[in-house]
């Protein structure tokens, strides 16, 4: 590898296959899903399943699915529905498990946990107007967060969120996750990653205006100062490629 001491940086965002979320699918999904365990749960222990309205509302939200123009109006009269039938199953589940041991796999037990949660956050958001704190959009993957990301074509992408510094051509993960994060904080450890990597004093670093922020100005100018002091070659000075 040849200018081992010259980077650039930037952050972007790993998108999931993921339908896109809305609070109506995300009910329905794990109202269908507790439904289906209960079905199965009930037939293991030969016991009647309990009713509901559940065949009702199935009609009712395939044809709000079908519909052209979803109004407010309807969208609160299903969402209201689907969170009293959520939280009913959420309670059938734990009476089989108080009156019957109910055998369940790893993956039953975390989707189960998921539709609490989502139960949780939508009961708020619903009647308190709480935005939920770790918003869940899937019950497939409960990990993934909406990330905004401001684009024109794609305002909010759904996925992980890589920060990645390139280096003679080849890029490096320098940090992922699935929780949102400031990439402007991530100036001083790309650095370091980079030096760590190549045994080599970093003496440029490009990034969008986004990193250029007091903190890492001043860390620039400092590591220089310091590098000149002592007659080495001069290291990461932040150029703004925006």
């Amino acid at each position: 590898m040849q200018d081992k001491g010259c980077i650039t940086m930037d952050a972007t965002c790993y998108e999931s296959h993921l339908r896109y979320p809305t609070n109506v699918k995300l009910l329905w999904e794990a109202v269908d899903w507790l439904h289906d365990l209960i079905k199965g749960v009930c037939k293991e222990l030969g016991v009647p399943v309990p009713r509901s309205k559940y065949l009702k509302w199935k009609k009712r939200y395939v044809s709000y699915s079908k519909m052209r123009r979803k109004t407010n109006k309807k969208k609160r009269a299903l969402t209201r529905s689907l969170l009293l039938l959520l939280n009913k199953f959420n309670g059938e589940v734990d009476r089989l498990e108080a009156l019957h041991t109910v055998a369940m796999t790893e993956d039953q037990y975390r989707r189960r946990a998921t539709a609490k949660r989502v139960c949780a956050q939508q009961h708020n958001y619903f009647h308190k107007g709480e935005k939920p704190k770790d918003r869940i959009v899937s019950m497939d993957r409960p990990y993934i967060r909406p990330i905004v990301r401001g684009k024109e074509i794609k305002p909010v992408e759904f996925g992980a969120k890589v920060n990645k510094f390139q280096m003679d051509g080849i890029s490096f993960v320098e940090h992922l996750s699935f929780d949102a994060f400031h990439e402007g904080n991530r100036f001083r450890d790309t650095v370091f990653k980079a030096q760590r990597l190549t045994k080599t004093r970093t003496k440029l670093a490009g990034a969008d205006a986004i990193y250029a922020t007091n903190k890492n100005r001043s860390f620039a100018i400092n590591t220089a100062s310091r590098a000149i002091s002592k007659g080495r070659a001069r290291p990461a000075s932040t150029k703004n490629n925006g």
